[in-house]
């Protein structure tokens, strides 16, 4: 697509990408930085800290199907290891993990006041990484 334009009696052209063109642009930017955020995750520290608390707590939560929410204690004790670890507060679990925008659903998730969401869980165990991260295979660009 092309566009002639005008300025102070001088003309020009600009060819402007499709949106197609400029939808699938954004697509091939936003998945090399994708790969490039998957290849640095591979050199984060390993602590393999997790283990031992995960074994004294049911096994439910880490199902895709048939979650149930993990104790508030495991939540807590995990929380507070990643807290140990990363030097992070309440607040930057909240906003670094969570993506909150202040610590209240944390402090409530560590007593038990409220049950963790699976899809908060599970995005939890992916960033600390004891969950493996799903890449979605694109069927077409519709």
């Amino acid at each position: 697509m092309s566009n002639d334009i005008a300025l102070n009696g001088n003309s020009a052209r600009l060819n402007i990408p499709s949106i197609e063109e400029q939808r699938m642009f954004l697509m091939q930017q936003g998945t090399k930085e994708a790969i490039e955020q998957l290849e640095q995750n591979l050199s984060v520290p390993f602590y393999g800290l997790f283990n031992a608390a995960i074994e004294k707590y049911p096994k439910e939560h880490l199902l895709d199907s048939g979650y149930k929410t993990p104790d508030h204690e495991l939540v807590y004790e995990l929380f507070e290891i990643v807290k140990t670890k990363t030097g992070f507060s309440d607040k930057d679990l909240a906003t670094e993990i969570f993506g909150f925008n202040s610590d209240r659903m944390i402090r409530y998730y560590k007593t038990g006041q409220r049950n963790i969401k699976q899809a908060l869980w599970h995005r939890f165990l992916i960033m600390t990484g004891f969950k493996k991260q799903r890449v979605l295979k694109v069927i077409g660009y519709f």
